[in-house]
């Protein structure tokens, strides 16, 4: 599920609300946004990501760099296909 900024913003105050509890913070995720018993919440990387990009740049939001995973996963497949290899003549 894409999460928007709203769903960012309760869930980073949900975490400082619930003593820095990342389960407090489903919880209280799951109950605010109204969703079922089975339905996706932000798990624990997700969460601690935001908190930590919160931290170092004042935003919840990935800046390139900053999660080099997030960016860079298939940065080695990027320029095979499509990609015109000129050869000199001998």
């Amino acid at each position: 599920m894409g999460w928007t900024g709203e769903h960012r913003g309760f869930v980073v105050e949900a975490y400082y609300e619930n003593s820095r509890s990342v389960i407090a913070t489903q919880t209280a995720s799951r109950t605010r946004l109204v969703l079922g018993r089975n339905a996706s919440v932000p798990d624990r990387k997700t969460i601690l990501l935001w908190i930590s990009n919160l931290q170092a740049t004042g935003s919840t939001l990935s800046v390139e760099g900053n999660v080099p995973w997030a960016f860079d996963l298939f940065k080695g497949r990027r320029g095979v296909a499509g990609t015109v290899t000129r050869l000199k003549p001998v």
